[in-house]
Parts: C-alpha cells; structure tokens; sequence
C-alpha cells in the first residue's frame, strides 16, 4: 500500500501503469544493449578482415624483400667467387683513384670486398629486418570484450 501511494506521488502513476512503464523502460533498455552489441560485433569483424589483409600484404612484401636480399647477396658472392678465380691475376698493387668519374679500386683483393659487403648486408637484413615479432594486445591487436 505505500508502495503503491509512493509509486503515485513520484511517478503520477497507477501500479499498472508504473508495470508497463517499468516493463518498456527494461525493453528499451535492452534494445540498447542489443543494438551496441551488435555495433560492437560488427566492428570486431571489420577489425580482424581488416588485420588479416594487412598481414597478407606483409607477408608478401616480407617475401619479396627476402627473395631481394637473397638475389643481391649470391650476385656479391658470385662476382667475388669471379673475382678470387679471374685467369688474369697480374700481382699489380693496389690503386685506388678519386676523381670527376667516380671511385676507382684496382686490387688483387677486391673479391674480398666484395665478399665481406655482401655477408655485411646480409647479417644487417637478418637482425634489423628478418626478426618476426609476435602481434600481441600490447602491440595493438584485437581485445574481446
């Protein structure tokens, strides 16, 4: 009975009334819910598509810049490999001449050279370039509700 009086005072309204209020207000309520649910889920799928097809872009430029890396590092190891095994090995000194053309080096150890900028290029790309990290949420990836 005070119920019912403090529900008329407050709310102006009879106890069947207030029941179908209270009942409308609860179904709003989870229409709202419902609604940013799937507001969220939506967003969720959006996120992960989206994640997925940056990784598969990654992927391939990672292949491409490996096979790159692998290409350019045989060619130095082959020119010095030519370079170690020429038939004209004149024992001349080394020269090295700086001008308007360029840099020229003339040495019996320029496959050496060769060899140690290609292996230098290769170790640079293995520990700075090569290294795969794990995508975890504190790298950005996804959180679940």
């Amino acid at each position: 009975m005070v119920k019912s009086i403090l529900k008329f005072i407050v709310f102006g309204l009879s106890d069947s009334d207030f029941e179908k209020f209270r009942d409308q207000a609860n179904r709003d309520d989870l229409r709202d819910k419902l609604e940013n649910f799937r507001v969220l889920t939506d967003y969720n799928n959006w996120a992960i598509d989206y994640n997925q097809k940056v990784f598969l872009w990654e992927h391939l430029q990672g292949q491409i810049i490996f096979w790159t890396v692998i290409g350019i590092t045989s060619i130095g190891i082959l020119i010095s490999f030519l370079q170690f095994f020429s038939k004209n090995k004149n024992n001349e000194p080394t020269q090295i001449k700086v001008g308007k053309n360029g840099v020229e080096i003339s040495s019996s150890i320029i496959g050496i050279l060769i060899l140690i900028i290609s292996l230098v290029f290769l170790y640079i790309y293995i520990i700075y370039v090569y290294p795969i990290k794990p995508f975890t949420e504190e790298l950005g990836g996804l959180r679940y509700f």
